[in-house]
C-alpha cells in the first residue's frame, strides 16, 4: 500500500516482493494503480516471477459390466472405460464383494460361483495417490438344476450336437425353414427357420416352472458361402419371450458376424403350461427376415403358481353363498391403457393386486365394494406379463393372466 520504490532501496536499485498466492479460478489476477489522493505519477514493474504447483484433481472411477444378474456360476465381463483422472489413472483395483481376491486389471471378468446379491467396487488412483471408487450391484439367482432338458433343431432335423440330441422342428407357428449347406458353420447351423412374413412364434408345452432358455443363431445367407452379399444391418430382428422382450434390434452379424456361432440365455418363469417365443423383424427398425438356429431348454420343474397364489389359475369358489365357481374374465389381453373385469356372478372385491413373474407387487387397487364388470389402467406398467388377482371378501382370490403391451 502507498509503495515508494526509492524510499525503500534508493534509485537505481533492485529490489523483489515474494507472496504466496492461491489460484482458484483458473488465472492469476494482478492490479497496479497510482489513483487516489495518495496515488503519485504511475505504477511500474519490471518482472514477474511465478513458481507453484497445480492442485491435483481428484480421479473418477465408472464401472461398467456386461451383465448385472443371472443364474449361478455366473460370468460377467467388468469395464472402467469411463473412469478419468487428470493426470492419468495409475491403478485399478475391483473388489468382487465375495470374498475372492482383489483383481488389479483395468476390464477384468469374474466368475460368481454361488447365488446372492453381491456389491463390486472399482477403486481407481492417480500418480499422487488420490483414488475414487464406483459400485455396481449384481444379482446371482439360484443355479438351474437341470432335471428337464428339451433341445429344437428350428427349422431342421434331428440331429446330435456337441453330445445332446436336438430334436426335428417343431411347436412352431408361422415361418420356413431354410438351409445353407455351404455356410461354414456345423450342421445344427447350417440349418433356420426363418418367415417371408416377417414373424414367427413357437408354443412349446412345458410344466410350470423355471427354466434356463438358450437361442442359437447364426448368419447363414447375408455374407456366408452359398448366400448373398455380407454388410451389416441386413437382418435385424427382435425376440419376446413370454410377453418380454429379450432382444431388441438384434443383428447377429453386427453381434458377431456371418457363419459364426452366437447363443443367448435367458431365466424364464413358465405359468400358464407353455413357453411362448415371438420372433419378428417388422416395423421400421426391422430388417429382412428373423432368424433361429435351435432352441436349448434347461429347467428345474416346480410349482410356481403357489409363490403368488395358492388358489386356482383362472377360477375358485365364489364368495357368494351359493358356493357356485365364479369365474373371472378380462379384456383386452393384451391391453394397452386399462383392462376390464367381468365375473360370472355379484361378489364383494376387496382390492386388485397385479404381480409380474418374479412374484414382486406391481399395482394394487382398493375397492371395497360390490363387483361384477370393474375396469383398472394398466397403462403405468411396462410391456411383460402379469397375474391381476381380484382379492374376495370372504378370502377368495381370482386370478387371471395379463399380457401389457403398447
Amino acid at each position: 500500500d502507498d509503495y515508494d520504490l526509492t524510499a525503500e532501496v534508493g534509485a537505481q536499485t533492485e529490489v523483489t516482493k515474494t507472496f504466496t498466492v492461491v489460484v482458484t479460478d483458473g488465472s492469476l489476477d494482478m492490479d497496479f494503480d497510482a489513483l487516489g489522493s495518495d496515488g503519485k505519477d504511475q505504477p511500474k514493474l519490471s518482472a514477474i516471477e511465478i513458481l507453484g504447483q497445480a492442485i491435483n484433481q481428484a480421479p473418477v472411477a465408472l464401472a461398467g459390466s456386461d451383465l448385472t444378474s443371472g443364474p449361478a456360476p455366473l460370468t460377467i465381463s467388468f469395464n472402467s472405460i469411463g473412469s478419468s483422472d487428470d493426470k492419468g489413472i495409475t491403478a485399478y483395483a475391483w473388489d468382487f464383494g465375495d470374498g475372492t481376491s482383489v483383481s488389479n486389471e483395468a476390464s477384468p471378468s469374474h466368475i460368481f460361483t454361488a447365488a446372492g446379491n453381491y456389491t463390486v467396487t472399482l477403486t481407481v488412483s492417480d500418480v499422487e495417490g488420490e483414488t475414487h471408487s464406483d459400485t455396481i450391484a449384481i444379482e446371482v439367482e439360484e443355479s438351474v438344476s437341470n432335471d428337464f432338458a428339451l433341445r429344437i433343431n428350428a427349422g431342421g432335423p434331428s440331429l446330435d450336437f456337441e453330445g445332446e440330441t436336438f430334436i426335428s422342428d417343431q411347436y412352431f407357428e408361422g415361418g420356413k425353414s431354410f438351409e445353407n449347406i455351404s455356410a461354414t458353420v456345423v450342421s445344427l447351423y447350417q440349418t433356420e427357420r426363418s418367415s417371408d412374413e416377417k414373424e414367427f412364434n413357437y408354443n412349446i408345452p412345458l410344466a410350470n416352472g423355471t427354466y434356463e432358455v438358450t437361442l442359437h443363431f447364426a448368419e447363414i445367407y447375408w455374407g456366408a458361402t452359398g448366400g448373398g452379399a455380407g454388410g451389416l444391418g441386413k437382418r435385424v430382428f427382435d425376440v419376446e419371450i413370454e410377453g418380454a422382450k429379450v432382444l431388441n434390434d438384434y443383428d447377429v452379424s453386427a453381434d458377431v458376424g456371418p457363419q459364426t456361432e452366437a447363443t443367448k440365455t435367458f431365466s424364464v418363469v413358465v405359468i400358464d403350461g407353455a413357453l411362448d417365443m415371438y420372433f419378428d423383424a417388422l416395423g421400421s427398425d426391422g430388417k429382412n427376415q428373423p432368424t433361429l438356429a435351435g432352441i436349448e431348454i434347461l429347467g428345474q420343474v416346480d410349482n410356481i403358481e403357489s409363490d403368488i397364489v395358492s388358489d386356482a389359475a383362472d377360477s375358485v369358489l365364489s364368495d357368494d353363498p351359493e358356493t357356485s365357481i365364479n369365474e373371472i374374465g378380462i379384456f383386452p389381453n393384451p391391453a394397452s391403457n386399462e383392462v376390464t373385469l367381468n365375473f360370472t356372478y355379484l361378489i364383494e372385491i376387496v382390492s386388485y393386486e397385479i404381480y409380474d413373474l418374479t412374484g414382486r407387487l406391481a399395482k394394487r387397487v382398493d375397492v371395497n365394494k360390490m363387483i361384477k364388470t370393474d375396469k383398472i389402467f394398466v397403462n403405468e406398467l411396462t410391456d411383460g406379463s402379469y397375474f391381476i388377482l381380484a382379492i374376495g371378501k370372504q378370502g377368495g382370490v381370482y386370478q387371471k393372466q395379463l399380457v401389457v403391451k403398447k
